[in-house]
């Protein structure tokens, strides 16, 4: 699953996004201003949402290479550029261009860190217990009386 995202360069309220060498039909038609996109659901199978945060954002669902991707609106075509896709309301993270949730990631990242670090206090805890209790093993030694092995010999 992957998203492809488009910003627009001019702030036009986007009415249409087809691609230009197919006759299927639109991929996204609208009209007045598009919603935040931070309440807007990201795209289903082959289509496309417009939304609006700073900019107006097209992000459409796997694109095919050979799409030639035109946005109109108020009967003009409008400027665009390929860019970072917006956040989504679903995952309140930004979606990258190959639809993985980065803000999972950065979670998992997180936590394979953090679980050798405790393992190893664990550990650590564990041993220096195990040592503990060898030294309330061993007898005492008194060094105020003299061991008959530390004398010499006459």
């Amino acid at each position: 699953m992957s998203f492809s995202c488009f910003r627009t360069v001019q702030q036009n309220i986007v009415d249409q996004v087809y691609d230009a060498n197919s006759e299927a039909g639109s991929m996204y038609s609208g009209s007045g201003a598009p919603p935040l996109c931070s309440s807007t659901d990201l795209p289903s199978s082959s289509g496309c949402v417009v939304c609006f945060q700073q900019f107006v954002y097209a992000v459409c669902f796997d694109l095919l290479k050979n799409v030639t991707l035109v946005m109109e609106g108020g009967g003009q075509t409008i400027d665009f550029t390929k860019s970072d896709c917006p956040s989504f309301s679903d995952t309140n993270e930004k979606a990258d261009l190959t639809g993985v949730d980065t803000g999972a990631s950065k979670w998992w990242l997180l936590l394979l860190l953090l679980v050798p670090v405790i393992i190893s206090l664990l550990l650590a805890a564990w041993k220096y217990g195990k040592y503990r209790n060898y030294l309330r093993a061993q007898p005492a030694v008194d060094s105020s009386e003299p061991n008959p092995e530390d004398e010499c010999p006459v």
